[in-house]
């Protein structure tokens, strides 16, 4: 019996990546022919997010030919905005993110293919060695550990943005799921459906380096913790009972102190209790802040990002944006 054709989406997010695109592209050609030979007819997408090196050009050259299209964003909006653009621009059975840096293995997609044909809507690909120096290796770990700790939802330590899904999720992620504040590799395992697990080794880069900086790894953690746990609002809760724990710590020293005829300095204890209690008290503005932001994003209710322009095979095929 033959096997029944498949469609696949090859969603591919690009800022500034003119060094590596020639040679991922010819990846991805050659991943197209693969695909093709196994029953999967494949179109490979590219979302430029604002890049201000020669990436849009050669991405202009990559959709003159046939199986390419190109969005063009009208500025950099960031990875997952990125990454919505072409969830949202997607009409195949099946989509696939992944990286132009070639750190995201493109064969890796084939192992995908056949996992998503034997039932499976949501393939995540997990890290077996997390890349980076040592520094960052060790925040992505802590990070996985502390949204385990805090998060309801158990999440897979080291999946990364390199994942397939298919239709029903797709549906779900275009039409029902359109908060601002997103973390995809979660989400797709927070809809559920039947999940499976490959593992890739991530190729070093080829060249350019990662655009991800501390900094920036910090907000996705944040944008993480926002999407998943309401659990830093409950630290109150701790830091109410850390502060009353405190108090009667000083006050049976204190009164131990007078006992004994050695009371113990009131400057001293007055600054340190008053130290403590102002710190957890910004800490906790700090936190409450945070969800009062978000909350305020999603009611301007602004783009997550705006399409400039497309090129390439069928690039009016959906005209959407993210609301």
């Amino acid at each position: 019996m033959a096997t029944q054709r498949m469609t696949l989406d090859i969603i591919v997010s690009v800022y500034n990546e003119a060094a590596s695109l020639p040679a991922f592209h010819a990846e991805a050609t050659r991943l197209v022919s693969q695909l093709a030979a196994e029953g999967t007819d494949a179109t490979i997408v590219y979302i430029d997010d604002g890049s201000a090196d020669e990436s849009p050009g050669l991405l202009d050259r990559f959709a003159a030919a046939p199986g390419v299209r190109v969005l063009h964003l009208s500025r950099n909006f960031g990875h997952e905005a990125a990454m919505l653009a072409g969830l949202d621009d997607c009409d195949a059975d099946h989509a696939v993110f992944l990286d132009a840096d070639l750190q995201h293995p493109p064969e890796v997609v084939l192992r995908a293919m056949a996992v998503a044909r034997a039932g499976h809507d949501v393939v995540l690909m997990r890290r077996e060695v997390a890349s980076g120096s040592g520094l960052r290796r060790a925040c992505n770990a802590a990070f996985y550990r502390g949204l385990a700790v805090i998060s309801a939802l158990p999440l897979e330590p080291d999946a990364s943005d390199f994942f397939l899904v298919g239709r029903p999720v797709i549906d779900v992620l275009q039409r029902e799921i359109r908060e601002r504040t997103r973390f995809l590799r979660g989400l797709v395992q927070w809809v559920g459906f039947r999940r499976a697990v490959l593992s890739y080794t991530a190729a070093p880069r080829r060249s350019g380096r990662s655009k991800y900086h501390l900094g920036q790894l910090f907000g996705l953690a944040r944008d993480a913790t926002l999407a998943f746990s309401t659990a830093p609002l409950r630290v109150a809760f701790i830091a109410a009972i850390s502060m009353l724990l405190v108090c009667l710590a000083t006050a049976v020293y204190s009164l131990g102190g007078w006992w004994l005829g050695n009371p113990p300095s009131g400057y001293t204890t007055i600054m340190l209790f008053s130290t403590a209690v102002a710190a957890a008290q910004f800490a906790l503005l700090g936190i409450l802040g945070e969800y009062v932001g978000q909350l305020v994003d999603e009611a301007k209710g602004r783009p997550v990002y705006i399409v400039a322009r497309r090129m390439g095979q069928a690039a009016d095929h959906l005209v959407r944006r993210a609301a």
